[in-house]
């Protein structure tokens, strides 16, 4: 009798293990605040863990990417940062691939980039604290649903500059054309009558209807043809240093040059208001 109930007991105790086993994996997860990894399997976690553990903390205090996650408040890069480690595991990237794609998403989000201001359209004092920069196309539909409110945003605050640069793409073709014209308004002070009107036609804008849309928001088709090259050449060098800056769409938000998503520039341009 006894033989035979021992053999029974390790085989209750045995079930119950296993039972257990994914309550204590689960229990066992990192406390990662801002950080949604519920989606991943225990293996996934545990590469989680390795990376964030591998890197350092990308705000320059001497620990692991790990303690700054779990430390909250004390990088807000920190778990911008783990939350794409979760989605490069997501899309089945080994360890290595995942360790490359962070330290290049690291440096876009933490390099600081110096932008040319002189003579773009912009609002809010030249002496500001804090300096917005927007690359736009006015082509762009999200471009268009965010220009308002970004506009509102800055004003907002005080000490806040907005300043827009031209990036038209290349798969937009009136966009270009667009943006000579908003550089060429504001270089004649009607910088806001212009890509109002081009906003407003962005499903039917093309060359001939953005010379329209020019002219009557009142600029001087004159002075414009005599500014033409100038306003020219300030597109391209928008563009070109939108491409160094690491911009791939637009529209793309820097603060004080550092890039930042637009769901986040309001928190961003108080973060730098804060900053000594």
């Amino acid at each position: 009798m006894k033989t035979a109930i021992q053999p029974f007991r390790a085989g209750v105790l045995t079930v119950l293990i296993a039972l257990c086993q994914p309550a204590l994996a689960w229990a066992a997860r990192p406390e990662l605040p801002g950080v949604d990894f519920a989606d991943l399997d225990d293996d996934e976690v545990t590469l989680l863990v390795e990376v964030l553990e591998a890197q350092f903390d990308p705000c320059g205090k001497p620990r692991s990417l790990m303690e700054s996650v779990k430390d909250g408040a004390g990088c807000p890069i920190a778990p911008k940062l783990a939350t794409f480690v979760v989605a490069q595991i997501q899309r089945g990237l080994s360890k290595r691939q995942v360790l490359k794609e962070l330290l290049k998403e690291q440096k876009r989000l933490t390099v600081k980039h110096e932008f040319t201001t002189t003579g773009r359209p912009s609002i809010g004092p030249a002496d500001a604290k804090v300096t917005v920069i927007e690359f736009f196309d006015f082509q762009c539909p999200h471009c268009k649903q965010v220009a308002d409110k970004a506009g509102a945003i800055v004003k907002a605050k005080t000490g806040v500059r907005l300043v827009y640069k031209q990036y038209p793409l290349d798969f937009h073709p009136a966009a270009k054309t667009a943006a000579f014209f908003a550089v060429a308004a504001a270089s004649q002070g009607k910088w806001q009558a212009a890509p109002d009107a081009f906003f407003a036609n962005q499903d039917k804008l093309d060359d001939d209807l953005v010379s329209k849309l020019a002219k009557d928001a009142g600029i001087d088709m004159a002075k414009l043809e005599a500014a033409k090259a100038a306003a020219l050449t300030m597109v391209e060098a928008d563009r070109r240093e939108g491409d160094a800056a690491g911009v791939e769409g637009t529209p793309t938000f820097y603060v004080n040059g550092r890039m930042v998503d637009f769901e986040e520039l309001a928190q961003a341009i108080d973060d730098a208001l804060k900053a000594k």
